[in-house]
């Protein structure tokens, strides 16, 4: 559509403007036609009727929908531009749109530049949006997939096996990690909930007496590709059957089974998964113990061996 320049006057006069529109006949793109002093320029591609609430209405060529992108503050995973992100991920976000906005299990920080998005403590779907930006952009959205630990994988730290010679004992250091590996947990803090054993053979006194994780909940630290989220600050956990006096050779058995939880702020926890613990051994003295993909074995004439 074109305009003739004599008419270009009359048109300002009466509350009517003209602004330029980019873009090919095929894919015409409405682009910001501001002039360096802030005011609409006026050119023969689009026409912008003055609203009486104040702005323009432009018809004429479509716009684009405005940008909105995203970066995770973990570094690994190394994708940093993924949608589906952890429990209480932190996400920084950018757009070409006037604001945003947030809806469903997550908070908007838009007083950082760039703006910040954390997502809450359950799983499902967060999504912001920008209502656009007046003649540069129109309204736009980005959902992201939010989800919690599925799993709680212990894998040995050392490869050592805890014994004392002559004594029903044996033990497994352990690395342990919250899964899956796809995304960050790194801010969630893990417990595991205190339970009681069962126990016979050797090992009886146990029975009745608490699994004694650690007493506070502990933070998570950086995703390990193939493992998950590693428990931080040097955390290692201890996986022990305990001993008690008397026959130290006979048929035994020992387990505990536990909750699994993570919590965003140490007081409010959500289940992951139930780990159970086992320990056995023969008449001959040979003793496993066993934790999810996690597993040491030793004899009791063994000599000495520490964590």
């Amino acid at each position: 559509m074109r305009w003739s320049p004599q008419l270009l006057p009359a048109i300002a006069a009466a509350g009517l403007i003209l602004a330029s529109c980019g873009g090919s006949q095929s894919s015409p793109v409405l682009r910001n036609y501001q002039s360096s002093s802030g005011k609409p320029v006026i050119t023969p591609d689009s026409l912008c009727i003055k609203q009486p609430g104040g702005g323009y209405q432009c018809s004429g060529r479509d716009q684009e929908p405005c940008s909105i992108s995203s970066q995770t503050f973990a570094t690994e995973p190394t994708n940093t531009n993924r949608t589906t992100i952890g429990v209480g991920e932190v996400v920084n976000i950018t757009t070409t749109g006037e604001s945003l906005s947030v809806s469903g299990d997550g908070t908007l920080n838009q007083g950082s530049s760039p703006a910040t998005l954390t997502a809450g403590a359950t799983g499902g779907t967060v999504t912001v949006s920008t209502p656009g930006k007046y003649q540069i952009c129109l309204a736009n959205s980005l959902t992201f997939t939010v989800i919690p630990p599925s799993a709680v994988l212990y894998s040995a730290a050392d490869g050592n096996v805890f014994h004392t010679q002559t004594i029903a004992n044996i033990g497994v250091l352990g690395n342990v990690y919250l899964q899956p590996d796809t995304v960050s947990f790194q801010y969630v803090q893990y417990y595991e909930v205190p339970t009681n054993f069962t126990a016979s053979g050797a090992w009886s006194c146990i029975s009745g007496t608490t699994h004694n994780p650690a007493s506070v909940s502990v933070q998570v630290g950086t995703d390990v590709p193939g493992y998950g989220s590693e428990v931080a600050g040097g955390y290692h956990d201890e996986a022990y059957s305990g001993s008690c006096t008397g026959n130290q050779t006979q048929a035994s058995s020992e387990s505990v089974t536990y909750p699994g939880e993570y919590s965003l702020d140490g007081s409010t926890f959500y289940p992951i998964m139930t780990i159970t613990q086992t320990a056995t051994e023969t008449v001959a003295g040979a003793m496993t113990i066993t934790k999810p993909q996690e597993t040491g074995s030793t004899t009791v004439s063994s000599s000495n061996e520490g964590w």
